[in-house]
Parts: structure tokens; sequence; C-alpha cells
């Protein structure tokens, strides 16, 4: 793939040239390669991706076209390092709400202990619910845990004397409303 620098006669070009050269805009820069012919029909499997990547794309050009949302997708993409909004919102769109770690060292069964839990992908997650269940798998507790700054924190409301074989389940959600469950046993 060759780049143009400067080029007054092709800058901007798009497009194919010929049956052998085509031209792209990338990143403000004019790119020309070989042009590829196939005459192969995509695979089930290529035509599902090349829908969801359609879903996708129509997705994040609404998401960026409302002001709340698109300042979201702007926020993310900048903790992410993507180059834009509609990046972010196309990679929020493709990707699953992953808690990427739980800490529960400060939990000893004291109403006021916490568990802090971190998202895989920075502010992705929009929502946590928190279930504390006994070893028997009855549920001791259940709620919402809080946002603060890029970091999940839940406060416990309910003594448990014994925490030994306590289960914790984590529901994350994002803004589509995808969710992941993840459990951990204490």
């Amino acid at each position: 793939m060759g780049k143009i620098k400067n080029n007054v006669v092709t800058k901007g070009f798009s497009g194919k040239f010929g049956e052998d050269i085509t031209f792209r805009q990338v990143d403000g820069k004019t790119v020309f390669a070989k042009r590829t012919l196939t005459s192969v029909a995509p695979s089930e499997r290529q035509t599902q991706v090349r829908n969801k990547f359609a879903e996708a794309s129509q997705y994040a050009a609404a998401a960026i076209a409302n002001p709340q949302v698109g300042q979201d997708y702007k926020i993310m993409a900048a903790l992410q390092g993507l180059k834009s909004a509609y990046v972010a919102a196309l990679t929020d769109f493709l990707s699953q709400p992953e808690i990427g770690g739980v800490h529960t060292r400060a939990y000893t069964g004291k109403v006021g202990d916490m568990f802090t839990m971190t998202s895989k992908i920075l502010y992705k997650i929009t929502e946590i619910k928190v279930t504390v269940l006994r070893a028997d798998g009855t549920v001791l507790e259940s709620g919402k845990a809080e946002a603060i700054e890029l970091k999940w924190r839940y406060v416990a409301t309910v003594a448990n004397p014994q925490v030994a074989g306590t289960k914790l389940v984590l529901v994350a959600r994002d803004r589509e409303g995808k969710e992941s469950t993840l459990e951990r046993v204490l």
C-alpha cells in the first residue's frame, strides 16, 4: 500500500482508478493499493461478521448523534486511547461488559466492609448488581455497586458470621443492556 504526500492532483482521491488501483482516505491521508478482486462468494461466517459490523456501525452513528451518549463515548475514547467517539461506540457494541477484577480482602463479614470491582474495558460497565450468598446458597444480601471514578464499590449492609464458603455473584451491564456474570467463592 502506498501513501501520497503533498500531491495536489491526487489529494482527497477516493475510489478506483482504472482496473488496477484503488484510492482511499485513512486518517486524512490519501493511500492507494492494488485493487483486489474476489470471485468467491463470502462464507456464512463472513456474512455473519459483516452483518454484525454493519449493525455496530449503525449503532455507533446513532449513538454519537445523541449529545449525551456521544459525550460518554468521547470520554471512553480518551480513556481507552481510541481515535474517536465513533470507534469507542463501535468497540462498545462489539464487546461484552466484563469485570476485570474483584477485590474481596476488605470483606470480613462486618456491616460496612467493601468489595471493589474493576472493568476489563474502561468506562464500559454502567451497572453492577451484587448478590452475596451464604455457603448454603441462600441470599444474604443484594444491591447495586456504586461507581467511583473508574472502579465500582459495594458496601455490605448485613453481617455475615460465616465468610468461608460465601459466594459473590456479580452481574455487569453495559449501555446496550448486555450482561455478563462473574461468581467468586470467598
